[in-house]
């Protein structure tokens, strides 16, 4: 395009230049075409006279006439021809228009940016010729590939159950965490007020507080609004006497912001859970950021603990996907899966995809009870199957629970519309 521009402004000097030759080959031609009239009509005067000549007893005043018609024509004959007359005017107009463009082979007409147009068109459709060629052999390479793998679990029923065995000790963590979660409190929901109608941030981090339930989770790009509403939430625990403690996946990881003092880690804090030297206030708020990069098992003793002590956790999930998977990547994946109440908050300038309950993942890389669900049912031992019974019964659980939680605060919040409807009574406090 940039090409495109300069040859246009070039073909746009040029065009004075190219019209002042036009005229004058204009000129020309019409000078060629009025000469060439009069030789024909001079070649008919001298016909007209020849035929006078060879008729014999033509009337001498006959030929004298032909004769002085052709004398007379011959007279309004040009004596210069039209090519003397116009070839220095074309030839100057030339050599005017050469040396504005720097020279003969520099001239730009509209001719060589339609030629510069249709090359650059003719490239841009090879090159999606080719694309489209690149894709459609990424397709079938695909399709042989998806092809190979469903070949070779067909041929090896038991590698996925020996899979999902080998990782029991992560479905057990993962069952733990989904059975904690869901653990009702009435102590443990804090209102952090109503923020901007466009900020989805606040609204999202508002609407999570405001649950009665022991474990929820965030997933949230890093940034201001992020920080503003974790601020928020700062100060209506403060105002409500609440305890916030703000932690980090691990020591190498830094605290995301200031918000408060008490800043830790889960690798310190469970450690201390594990000493007995530290156990979760009533009401308290433990808000883990970064929480795909702590330990799972960690997570799991730190929610029961805290559904034990009508405590709350938070986790937020503020890194995006890496490879390979961070240790609580799947657990989070689930929680957003299987808890009804968990929050995305999508990025508007984000080029990816965030993990998130809709996020599609590799069947291995699944958390390990959605791989378990995935077996043959013939294929599931006695452990698995209770294992996937009981995950079925706190999704309905759950969202039992997660559809009362939402009709009861319908409901109040239409009894606070009907309260501020109706007009003040003098002594009546509303």
């Amino acid at each position: 395009m940039p090409q495109i521009r300069e040859l246009r402004a070039a073909a746009e000097a040029d065009r004075p230049y190219w019209l002042a030759v036009q005229e004058v080959i204009d000129h020309w031609a019409d000078a060629d075409a009025q000469y060439d009239a009069e030789v024909a009509q001079i070649d008919w005067a001298q016909a007209q006279l020849d035929d006078l000549l060879a008729t014999p007893d033509t009337d001498p005043l006959d030929i004298a006439s032909a004769r002085a018609d052709l004398r007379l024509r011959r007279m309004t004959l040009p004596t210069v021809s039209p090519a003397e007359r116009f070839y220095p005017a074309l030839t100057a107009a030339n050599t005017a228009r050469a040396a504005a463009a720097g020279g003969a082979a520099h001239i730009v007409t509209d001719t060589d940016v339609d030629r510069a147009i249709a090359a650059a068109n003719d490239a841009d459709r090879q090159a999606l010729r080719t694309a489209h060629r690149r894709c459609s052999d990424l397709r079938r390479d695909l399709d042989r590939a998806e092809l190979a793998a469903a070949a070779s679990f067909a041929a090896a029923d038991s590698r996925p159950v020996e899979h999902v065995l080998a990782q029991q000790a992560d479905l057990e963590t993962e069952l733990r965490v989904l059975a904690a979660a869901g653990q009702y409190h009435v102590a443990l929901p804090l209102a952090i007020g109503a923020g901007s109608p466009e900020d989805r941030t606040h609204a999202a981090i508002a609407r999570t507080t405001e649950l009665p339930f022991t474990l929820a989770v965030v997933t949230a790009p890093p940034g201001c609004q992020l920080t503003a509403a974790l601020g928020a939430v700062s100060d209506a625990a403060n105002n409500a006497d609440r305890h916030i403690l703000w932690c980090t996946p691990t020591a190498d990881h830094l605290p995301h912001n200031a918000l408060g003092a008490d800043n830790t880690n889960v690798d310190d804090l469970h450690q201390r859970l594990t000493d007995n030297a530290w156990h979760a206030e009533r009401g308290e708020i433990l808000i883990v950021e970064a929480a795909a990069a702590a330990d799972p098992a960690m997570l799991a003793d730190l929610t029961e603990h805290a559904a034990q002590q009508q405590a709350r956790v938070i986790l937020l999930d503020t890194t995006p996907a890496t490879w390979p998977l961070q240790p609580s990547a799947r657990l989070l994946h689930l929680a957003h899966t299987d808890l009804p109440w968990s929050a995305t908050i999508a990025d508007p300038t984000a080029t990816t995809t965030r993990r998130g309950a809709a996020t599609p993942t590799t069947p291995d890389l699944e958390p390990v009870i959605s791989q378990a669900a995935r077996l043959h049912p013939d294929m599931l031992t006695d452990d698995l199957r209770g294992a996937l019974t009981r995950r079925n019964t706190l999704l309905r659980e759950h969202q039992r629970a997660h559809d009362a939680q939402r009709a009861a605060s319908w409901m109040r919040s239409r009894e606070r519309s009907a309260a501020d409807d109706l007009p003040p009574q003098p002594g009546l406090d509303l």
